[in-house]
């Protein structure tokens, strides 16, 4: 759901995705570029954790000093062609959030395709979106180490997707990333 006012626009991506095609091979490449935004953690409501599951705000703030397109469709199935063999092309922004250990379970996906010019969001400079996703909690046995650093990440990629035969391939080029400050996590 995206909640869209003058004054701020909320994206709330804490329920599943849906995948279109099952990706059978493909290929993956970085350039280690910094994306122009500034990317901040926000925990709403850390009473609420449900299940060990966790609600976390990103706030994406547009850095640069032009406009921003950002994908902003929940579901991939809203840019893919009607067609199955058909190839199409989306821009697949990728939020999750690390700790210590490594990636928590969740995160978030939007998309957004040049045929679709309802699945961006513009966002001029200064001006910033919340992005609602959902996370594993930090596990409680790690609660002895006062508190877990945990980072936001968001990736912004182009991925190209090809079906032949029944057998569906990607080929994903990462436009860029950012990264949040540390949150030090306590329960």
């Amino acid at each position: 759901m995206v909640i869209a006012s003058p004054a701020q626009t909320v994206i709330d991506a804490t329920g599943t995705v849906e995948k279109p095609r099952n990706i059978t091979s493909g290929r993956v490449g970085s350039i280690g570029r910094k994306l122009p935004i500034k990317v901040t953690l926000e925990f709403p409501d850390t009473a609420a954790v449900d299940r060990d599951w966790l609600t976390v705000a990103f706030v994406i703030t547009n850095a640069g000093q032009n406009d921003m397109l950002i994908p902003i469709s929940l579901h991939e199935p809203h840019v893919e062609p009607r067609g199955k063999q058909l190839p199409y092309t989306v821009q697949h922004l990728h939020l999750l959030v690390t700790e210590q250990e490594g990636v928590l379970a969740g995160g978030a996906d939007l998309f957004g395709s040049e045929a679709h010019p309802d699945t961006f969001l513009k966002l001029s400079p200064g001006k910033w979106l919340r992005v609602l996703a959902r996370f594993r909690a930090p596990q409680e046995s790690l609660k002895e180490h006062k508190g877990k650093s945990l980072i936001g990440h968001a990736v912004l990629n182009v991925e190209t997707l090809e079906t032949v035969n029944n057998e569906t391939s990607m080929d994903s080029q990462e436009i860029g990333s950012a990264i949040s400050p540390a949150y030090n996590w306590k329960r």
